[in-house]
């Protein structure tokens, strides 16, 4: 004979998308998925990575990043880089 105990197994906790927030200004999407996609332009996200310890199949990688508007972006991230003599360079190509 086959004894049956029921057991309580507790709810997964997960973490979901429910918008982005531009970190400039505080403008923040309504329709953000958790494919990362957004009808919205809020989507920029500036990253930049640093690799160290490159080995056979691996190593280590160290990212920081920022999320901004693309009103923020371009009146207020590109004008200040090109303040400090950056020089904007935009590449189009299709997919």
């Amino acid at each position: 004979m086959i004894e049956e105990i029921e057991i309580e197994i507790p709810a997964k906790k997960a973490k979901q998308f429910r918008k982005l927030v531009c970190e400039v200004c505080g403008k923040s999407t309504t329709n953000y998925d958790n494919w990362g996609g957004s009808d919205e332009k809020i989507s920029i996200n500036i990253t930049k990575s640093h690799t160290s310890n490159m080995y056979d199949g691996g190593g280590d990688v160290e990212e920081t990043s920022f999320d901004l508007c693309e009103e923020c972006f371009d009146n207020k991230l590109v004008p200040f880089l090109e303040s400090l003599g950056a020089t904007k360079r935009i590449h189009e190509w299709d997919y």
